[in-house]
């Protein structure tokens, strides 16, 4: 474009992750020039040099969607803003729009008259959907994105399945097809159809959008995916020109509308932030690095070019052994002598075609042994890597290993003494313990691959650095803190840097750290490193990577000269070891034959295995079988006769019926109903009713993902793919609610969170809501109550019988089961005593250990290796063999979770059986229960097995796992090794007297928790408040595994607290709160006990007190002004969100707010007295000065450390109020008030009076005491006081929630309802919650519902603890959005 064009020029930018979008319109909103690269972090460079294009007196405005491109003069537009102005400007006719960025998708929804009504987006899991196809173009050694587009459109053959939610195991599940042999044509259309499938699964769930329809963004660009897209919706897609720039149109769009036009000055922001460093300069201080160079190097060029490495001279014939490993995102040969020695190293990319790479490697060696006249004699092969069955099938291995064996064998060769192996690979990490030269313990990443080395190395693509100038570019270089927790949240953190003006070189040495802090944290523990290290795998390459772990292990790491050849090198010793007489191995000429790969299914048995079968040199050869047989033998051979299958002896015991066509009753194949199926299969029956469950339903969750309208854990997706399932299958669909199970003393046994839901949400499908039938069965705490239920749920579905017919039938159906379950503990004890070696027992919820559709074939997995495979319930214990963690099963108040740890301690002090947890990613009770199964097992130094399931399809990463597993159990078997790590198993918590400590409270209130502060010192107790800012929540979010985040912040805010204050550890408590809630927060205590413990460096000395929140262990008087505090403190954040939205002087209320908390401290104190300091307060107030106007009101709700947490939700009231909003909060008063009643409903029926004599008694006193003081707020709120007369049944009865239920959740639906009782005008609900959150991911998933019942939209905000900014999302519906309901509506609506 030429310079100094005469016209006026508005610049809409739109940073993403990724790319840079600029488009130049001109005052008739005409396009004039467009930008679009990818910036590679260096996005202001490229915004100074685009806009030099211009004279600065043509600009007139420029707006940006991002921060990272802020400009001074310039305008930040909302990124949905920009969209919605675009698409209404050049295609008003649009009802629909699909946008689909690199890092970000969602959908925008508009009304019948084009105005906009809302937007869905992706949750964190399951973003990167644009940035995620140009890393796999790039894995795949293609052009770009695009150029894998054109490979998708070519496909003629099948379509891999790819899982459709995450990124990581859709990267998982591309890496198995590729060593399962597909095309890379069909690999393309794999990850593009499972991107579709992404999108629609998310933004669509079970409805059709209203056409037409748009897609714009990035990836609309890729007609592969808009044409699966158009498939699975089953609508069209319009995609408009300049489609992947349309937020940088729209952001232009937008400051030419609001805009006056004249020259204005513009400055782009490239002077650097105040940066902070929380790592020192990177450099290795004890380690020994080798240098790499063989005695000869080279690049041998071919399909897949080879890096070749000659480490001893060759002449003559060479009589050697060969290990290939064939990894995911790399091939590797060693070549060995007969005395072991390292004579040739070849290294390739394996690009999705692990056959030609294996080629390739042969190719280079032929050549290079014919050029040097070589004759090499291999008399040994063998593969290991993820594909190393199929390889190793295909070239005759005499020896398929594992990866962690191989990897164990080269370590304890070249260093003898090795106690720890560090192994890091493209997709996958490992730890390996040793003693004496064998495998004690192996653990592995469990699913998400973050942290590895394809993480490394497209991060280094994003931020331009090649890999090979990586680690010197690191060295040296201090970094910021980043996530360690996923892929996502890792870039996330590193594009939020990127905005504040970080060094590259400095990023790229953050993104080493996150990957140390990952491994540590997610696959070794770093209480169990030893002192003699081997860091293997090629990223051991990466000078730098060494650096930092030295740095946080201050250890000294070993790193071979072959450490990027380990797997190769252990596996070629090993098939060398192995002294064949004849090798199998046909040959490395190989590499000169065309060798074709079909895929077929067999369909000899209920396996349908799927094959690839290839043709070598005439011999048909296929790999995939899981039975015995071969290619040629067309019968089913088992290869597990006699050795003993839970899975069979629980189908002969538990019989499950041959399902008919339709029934009168249909049962959920699904969660608790799993553990009882034939209790209510055998009561309907007696009752001669017919039933049908959905056991047949193969792909639950595929289907449950669709449906379900949020990001829930794969047994709840699986839940809803079951109900729907029965939708056309029977009259009724029987989905009892399961609360709580009996217990022993002291301690509730409840159902997970979201099973005590899940009946609910399913009630909301429009297909199944008029058929299911949702009796609360909690028969063995509430058994009089049960039983009515029962049959009331037994007339609703019209089952002709009587009260007590029914009642005998279920007394006979609960003999029967328990029956069953003698039987099967028969079963299991047999095989125990029968047993010839060792055997595995699988721990875990039933349901995702019993059903085929969700266990991922892994009982047989261990049955094929010959190993005897038995469950939980076939191991007796008692609890007095479970007394030394008796505290800890008190404080773990779920059911299947104290089982689990139950047995796992039983089976720790059992000779031969060794556990193998199976437990569902992103499942939130199961987080607490992995760490403390490791401490159980870690502790009475057993090796285990921890399996998380996902959703991809393949078995290739199980297997690996199990097969590494069975090597260790039987390692320790026979020679009894013992580790223990010496940390506490059962954490410690107190309830003992606070006077004469040093207390510490949480901060989850930045006001109430100075009154509370106030009142404890009052009290003569040296009480402090806990400090928080951006980089202790980044800290403390680091070593979460899964539980909810407020737990790991707090953790790490008390360890810096005390350390940054010298304050002695012996004589500091940190004071949490008790709770009986259906909730992880009763975990709390607990577990950040165990984080103390295993941080030590004399943390573990640190007490953690369990109290009342109302602090009555203290005193009476402490309790009452408790109460007093949340009160006080509830109503000033009320008082200041409705003055500041209306202040004429900018910063008088938040004046005003500090004043008045300051007399607030000294009030509760008793220094001053309390109406003196309300009336000032009022006073105070009065005189700000306040514009005559109305907001919309935004209400807020959800978890109380973010909602009331500034720091943690991102300053969220001030940024809606500078949006446009006002803010409604809900005062502790007001809130107790919205839950008496309901709460006092509840515990009437559930029989516990004198909770509510005592309730009643407390609630009206302190009413009687705060009407003296809630006068001098009124004043301030000019407002009646709330009175809530909602009938919150009736409510709680459309969203399927009864009475009876706890928990957030629970509280959520009062709220809203009580909310718009009081404030009929609220035009937006948002939910704040903390990532891994239960409660709001279920009010999530009714939200929709919420929104047809009230009209007003609810948008839910998770904060992950990343610098990321969140609240963003709102703005849209603060400047787009009109709520249309009126006030008489509303009111009609409570009624």
């Amino acid at each position: 474009m030429e310079n100094n064009i005469n016209k006026s020029i508005f610049l809409g930018i739109d940073a993403g992750s990724t790319a840079l979008s600029i488009v130049a319109i001109d005052s008739g909103k005409n396009i004039v020039d467009t930008l679009y690269t990818f910036h590679h972090g260096k996005i202001h460079e490229e915004i100074e040099n685009y806009c030099a294009r211009f004279c600065k007196t043509d600009l007139c405005g420029i707006g940006f969607t991002s921060p990272v491109a802020a400009i001074t003069g310039g305008h930040e537009v909302n990124s949905i803003v920009a969209y919605v102005t675009a698409i209404k400007h050049a295609m008003p006719q649009i009802r629909t729009c699909v946008i689909v960025g690199g890092e970000k998708f969602g959908v925008i929804e508009f009304d019948d008259n084009g105005n906009y009504s809302q937007y869905r987006g992706n949750t964190s899991c399951a973003a990167g959907t644009g940035g995620f196809l140009d890393q796999q173009a790039r894995r795949l050694q293609l052009a770009g994105s695009h150029e894998l587009s054109v490979m998708a459109l070519k496909n003629c053959g099948d379509i891999p399945k790819i899982a459709s939610r995450c990124a990581v195991f859709a990267k998982t599940d591309i890496i198995h097809v590729q060593q399962e042999g597909y095309a890379i044509t069909e690999i393309c259309d794999g990850l593009c159809y499972g991107v579709a499938r992404n999108i629609a699964d998310t933004v669509f769930a079970s409805h059709t959008p209203v056409q037409p329809v748009a897609i714009v963004g990035g990836v609309s660009l890729n007609s592969a995916v808009v044409k699966h897209l158009e498939s699975i919706v089953g609508v069209r897609f319009h995609v408009p020109e300049l489609s992947h720039i349309y937020g940088a149109f729209g952001a232009a769009l937008y400051v030419a509308n609001n805009t006056i036009k004249k020259t204005v000055e513009f400055t782009i922001n490239t002077k650097l932030r105040n940066r902070l460093y929380h790592f020192p300069p990177l450099a290795i201080t004890m380690s020994n690095y080798p240098t790499f160079n063989g005695i000869e190097s080279f690049v041998h060029t071919s399909l897949h070019d080879v890096e070749v490495d000659i480490y001893q001279p060759m002449n003559g014939v060479i009589e050697t052994f060969i290990g290939i490993d064939i990894g995911s995102t790399s091939t590797k040969m060693a070549l060995i002598d007969k005395q072991g020695t390292m004579r040739a190293g070849f290294y390739t990319r394996t690009a999705g075609k692990p056959l030609e790479a294996v080629q390739s490697i042969f190719e280079a060696c032929d050549v290079y042994a014919e050029k040097h006249g070589i004759s090499i004699s291999v008399k040994g092969a063998a593969t290991t890597g993820s594909g190393r069955k199929f390889i190793g099938t295909l070239i005759g291995a005499d020896c398929i290993l594992d990866e962690i064996t191989a990897h164990a064998k080269a370590a304890c060769t070249l260093q003898p003494d090795v106690d720890t192996i560090i192994e890091i690979g493209g997709q996958d990490s490992k730890f390996t313990m040793i003693k004496n030269g064998n495998v004690i313990f192996s653990q592995m990443n469990n699913v998400c691959a973050a942290g590895t080395g394809s993480f490394i190395e497209e991060q280094a693509y994003k931020l331009g650095c090649n890999l090979a100038a990586y680690a010197t570019r690191a060295l040296g270089k201090q970094s910021p803190l980043s996530s360690d927790r996923c892929t996502v949240f890792m870039e996330r953190d590193i594009n939020y840097c990127m905005s504040q003006g970080y060094d590259t070189d400095e990023l790229l040495a953050a993104v080493l750290h996150s990957v140390v802090e990952n491994y540590l944290s997610k696959v070794s523990g770093e209480a169990k490193i030893g002192n003699v290290i081997c860091f293997q795998g090629a990223t051991a390459k990466n000078k730098a990577l060494v650096a930092a772990f030295e740095q946080k292990l201050q250890k000294p790491l070993h790193v071979s000269q072959y450490c990027h050849l380990t797997g190769a090198l252990g596996c070629a010793l090993e098939v060398m070891e192995s002294q064949i007489a004849q090798t199998s191995f046909r040959g490395i000429g190989l590499y000169k034959k065309s060798i074709p790969v079909k895929s077929e299914i067999c369909n000899l048995c209920t396996n349908h295995c799927k094959l690839k079968v290839a043709d070598v040199d005439g011999e048909v050869v296929a790999y995939g079988f899981l039975c015995g047989r071969d290619y040629h033998y067309k019968k089913y051979v088992s290869k597990t006769k006699g050795i003993f299958d839970f899975s069979r002896e629980h189908n002969k015991i538990f019989t499950l019926p041959s399902n008919e066509d339709t029934a009168q009753v249909g049962i959920p194949y699904a969660l608790h109903l799993v553990d009882e199926m034939d209790l209510w299969i055998d009561f309907f029956k007696r009752l001669n009713v017919t039933v049908i469950t959905s056991s047949g339903c193969d792909d639950p969750v595929t289907i449950g993902k669709r449906i379900a309208q949020a990001e829930f854990c794969a047994p709840i997706a699986a839940f809803h793919g079951h109900v729907t399932y029965l939708a056309d299958r029977c009259n009724y669909i029987f989905t009892p609610f399961y609360l709580e199970r009996d217990a022993p003393s002291h301690s509730r046994r409840q159902y997970c969170y979201y099973t005590q839901f899940a009946p609910s949400l399913t009630s909301l499908i429009p297909s199944v809501s008029n058929k299911v039938v949702m009796p609360i069965l909690n028969y063995e705490i509430q058994p009089l109550f049960s039983r009515r239920t029962l049959y009331k749920a037994c007339k609703q579905m019209g089952i002709n019988a009587n009260y007590i017919e029914i009642m005998m039938a279920f007394e006979q159906a609960q003999n029967t089961h328990k029956e069953n379950q003698k039987k099967l503990m028969i079963s299991g004890k047999h095989a125990v005593e029968t047993r010839k070696d060792i055997a595995v027992v699988l721990l875990g919820r039933p349901y995702n250990v019993i059903p085929d559709s969700m266990n991922k074939n892994i009982p047989s997995l261990f049955v094929n290796l010959g190993i005897p495979v038995l469950y939980q319930d076939m191991i007796q214990y008692n609890d007095d063999d479970s007394k030394a963690i008796d505290e800890l099963l008190k404080a773990f108040h779920w059911h299947y979770a104290a089982k689990i740890l139950q047995i796992a301690h039983g089976i720790a002090k059992s000779d031969g059986l060794y556990p193998v947890l199976l437990t569902s990613f992103k499942c939130a009770p199961d987080s607490f229960v992995m760490e403390y199964f490791k401490r159980i097992l870690d502790d009475a130094g057993k090796p285990y097995l921890i399996l998380q399931l996902d959703e991809h399809d393949s078995t290739v990463g199980y297997e690996t796992r199990i097969e590494a597993a069975v090597r260790s159990f039987k390692n320790h078997y026979t020679k009894k090794l013992v580790k223990t790590t010496g940390i506490p198993v059962v954490p410690s918590v107190t309830r003992e007297t606070l006077k004469g400590k040093t207390v510490l409270l949480p901060n989850w209130d930045t006001m109430a928790s100075r009154l509370l502060k106030a009142n404890l010192i009052r009290e003569g107790i040296d009480a402090h408040i806990l400090f928080e800012d951006e980089t202790t929540i980044a800290r403390g979010t680091r070593t979460n595994t899964g539980q909810c985040l407020p737990l790991t912040i707090i953790a790490f805010e008390c360890i810096d607290y005390i350390k940054k204050n010298k304050l002695d550890t012996e004589n500091t408590i940190l004071w949490m709160m008790d709770s009986e809630i259906s909730c992880n927060i009763r975990m709390y205590p607990y577990y950040i006990k165990s984080i103390f413990d295993s941080y030590g460096k004399g943390m573990d000395k640190v007490k953690v007190f369990v109290g009342d929140i109302s602090f009555k262990e203290v005193s009476i008087k402490a309790a009452l002004y408790t109460y007093f505090a949340f009160m006080f403190s509830g109503l000033l954040r009320r008082v200041g969100c409705r003055y500041r939205p209306y202040e004429v002087i900018q910063g008088a209320t938040n004046y005003a707010i500090e004043q008045t908390m300051q007399d607030f401290e000294k009030a509760f104190m008793d220094k001053v007295e309390w109406t003196d300091a309300l009336s000032d307060m009022v006073a105070r107030f009065d005189a700000i000065k306040i514009k005559k106007m109305s907001k919309p009101k935004v209400a807020l709700f959800g978890d109380l450390y973010v909602r009331d947490n500034d720091v943690m939700n991102q300053n969220l009231i001030q940024f809606i109020e500078k949006h446009g909003g006002e803010v409604i909060t809900t005062p502790y008063n007001y809130y107790a008030k919205m839950i008496a009643n309901p709460y006092f409903k509840k515990w009437f029926r559930e029989g516990k009076y004198g909770e509510i004599v005592t309730g009643k008694t407390l609630l009206t006193t302190v009413e009687l005491i705060e009407q003296k003081y809630y006068s001098y707020f009124q004043k301030l709120l000019n407002e009646p006081e709330p009175v809530y007369a909602v009938n919150f049944e009736k409510v709680l009865q459309q969203f399927g929630v009864t009475m009876y239920h706890t928990g957030e959740s629970f509280d959520n639906l009062i709220k809203i309802f009580a909310l718009l009782h009081h404030y009929p005008d609220i035009s937006l609900f948002v939910q704040t919650s903390p990532a891994f959150c239960c409660p709001a991911l279920v009010t999530e998933a009714m939200a929709k519902r919420i929104y047809e019942v009230t009209g007003v939209p609810i948008v839910s905000i998770t904060y992950d603890g990343t610098e990321s900014f969140k609240n963003d999302v709102v703005v849209p519906y603060l400047t787009l959005l009109r709520n249309t309901l009126s006030q008489q509506e509303m009111k009609q609506k409570l009624s």
